[in-house]
């Protein structure tokens, strides 16, 4: 067993693959736990079919273990859209029953409603009962001091990956641009830290350069003494995301994924201001309704949605980044800005040689 839908199990207790433990005591009262070590498959929840965009959700909720704090790896998920709440946690206790309720809005569509602790790394041990999808509140079991209206926070903690080769000779494309030209980080170096230097004044930053083993040592230690970090995958047989999911599931955070060869303009970043880590957000829309991969913010709690998209047996180009489910919420920085990336001269444009 890899999963628990209350509506699907019956009575009693139950063991997945990744050693979680569920005992159901009834269709609205249940006890979960999860050992620390085990990070995969550790949810619960609800398969609903909602018949309003606008609900709300209430349950009494008792954790044994320590409360996790908000955006911290736990939260009530919905799938579409795709939505993590987490600032209710502000109200619970530990070893005592608190009511909670709170609105969501999702899409009139089958989904699983669920609590889910895969990007939670401690110990996990709670109790809900009387678990309720409502139209409305009902004044005779729900008071409005137990209401909490969950909205995503902004972090301050944010990482930048720097993705693709920083030098690579005679490079060519895989694109429709197929002329050979050096890649050259070196001459596109200033860029990128005026980029960094402006993020640094409203985040957190810590920049990791996703890069490929074969980069010659000048380059390596121009990364280090910047005070950057590099992470290296081998190379030749890896595609365009690998080393980015690979470093991406062990460094689960707000996240800023950009190409390392592109000339970035100041309207670019003068817009970076506005993003708000709600909802992955890209440059633009491509052809086909594909989202263009070139730069893409990624809040912390999309990370895992984000790598199994691209895994994707649907994506056919695996570890592409074009290709996003459809129940993701993808917000656009620019609405008005036109499709393909040769239209992209307003804010950055792509190092050619």
């Amino acid at each position: 067993m890899k999963y628990f839908i209350l509506n699907k199990l019956k009575k009693g207790t139950c063991k997945n693959q990744s050693n979680c433990i569920l005992i159901k005591k009834s269709m609205n009262h249940f006890i979960f736990t999860r050992d620390k070590k085990n990070i995969s498959f550790s949810w619960c929840g609800y398969n609903y079919k909602p018949k309003n965009i606008n609900l709300y959700i209430s349950f009494e909720i008792k954790f044994i273990s320590k409360i996790p704090k908000v955006n911290s790896g736990f939260y009530l998920k919905t799938h579409n859209k795709i939505n993590y709440y987490s600032n209710w946690l502000k109200l619970c206790k530990k070893n005592k029953f608190v009511k909670i309720c709170f609105p969501i809005k999702v899409s009139l569509i089958k989904q699983n409603i669920i609590f889910i602790s895969d990007y939670y790394k401690d110990h996990i041990h709670f109790e809900i009962k009387n678990f309720k999808i409502v139209n409305e509140i009902d004044n005779k079991s729900i008071t409005q001091s137990n209401v909490f209206l969950d909205k995503n926070n902004n972090f301050k903690d944010l990482n930048i990956i720097v993705r693709g080769h920083v030098f690579k000779k005679d490079h060519v494309p895989e694109s429709t641009y197929k002329k050979k030209y050096n890649q050259d980080f070196f001459k596109l170096i200033k860029f990128y830290k005026k980029f960094f230097l402006e993020l640094s004044k409203k985040y957190n930053i810590k920049v990791y350069f996703v890069t490929y083993d074969n980069t010659p040592k000048k380059y390596k230690n121009l990364i280090k003494e910047n005070n950057w970090n590099i992470y290296t995958i081998p190379f030749p047989n890896s595609k365009q995301f690998t080393g980015t999911c690979k470093f991406l599931e062990n460094n689960i955070d707000n996240t800023i994924i950009i190409r390392s060869d592109l000339i970035i303009k100041d309207t670019f970043i003068n817009v970076i201001n506005k993003i708000k880590f709600n909802y992955i957000t890209v440059l633009s829309r491509e052809l086909k309704g594909f989202y263009n991969d070139t730069v893409i913010f990624v809040p912390k709690f999309y990370v895992n949605d984000f790598i199994d998209n691209i895994r994707s047996k649907r994506n056919k180009n695996e570890y592409w980044g074009h290709l996003y489910k459809k129940q993701l919420i993808i917000k656009i920085l620019d609405p008005d800005f036109k499709k393909g990336t040769r239209l992209f001269k307003k804010y950055i444009e792509i190092y050619r040689g």
